[in-house]
């Protein structure tokens, strides 16, 4: 299977403030968003059903070595918003 990932470098501290993170799917494509500006979009080839929205601090596989460095680290998340489109 194919990788759709793709890196995003703010090219500032992150952790100095909170930020606005989204993604807008539909049946054509997924638009990632950063504090509210459209930062990459990718056809949608898999996301064509109902999923949950899990947030988890995980490092997965291909995003590098897992380095001690990450020990004590945290995801503060201030709140959640989830839309569906009226059909």
């Amino acid at each position: 299977m194919n990788s759709q990932s793709q890196s995003y470098r703010a090219g500032y501290d992150l952790s100095a403030d909170f930020h606005l993170y989204a993604a807008e799917w539909n049946e054509q494509e997924v638009v990632y968003y950063f504090d509210g500006k459209p930062i990459y979009r990718v056809p949608n080839t898999r996301g064509h059903l109902d999923c949950p929205v899990i947030f988890s601090t995980a490092v997965l596989l291909w995003a590098g070595p897992i380095k001690n460095s990450l020990d004590g680290t945290s995801m503060d998340v201030d709140w959640v918003r989830v839309y569906q489109r009226k059909e």
